[in-house]
């Protein structure tokens, strides 16, 4: 089994003042999950994804 290697730049997240906890929110997951999904059918042609 291969694994494609892809990259997401520039992703929006809140992060904790008190911890540095980075968090990102439902939608920036939605879109990230569709992204994996287009990989997984062969559909994405960049290797580098900026949000």
């Amino acid at each position: 089994m291969q694994t494609e290697l892809i990259e997401i730049q520039n992703i929006p997240c809140t992060v904790c003042q008190e911890c540095g906890l980075e968090q990102i929110g439902q939608q920036v997951q939605k879109t990230i999950d569709k992204l994996l999904e287009r990989v997984a059918k062969g559909k994405l042609k960049a290797r580098v994804v900026v949000m």
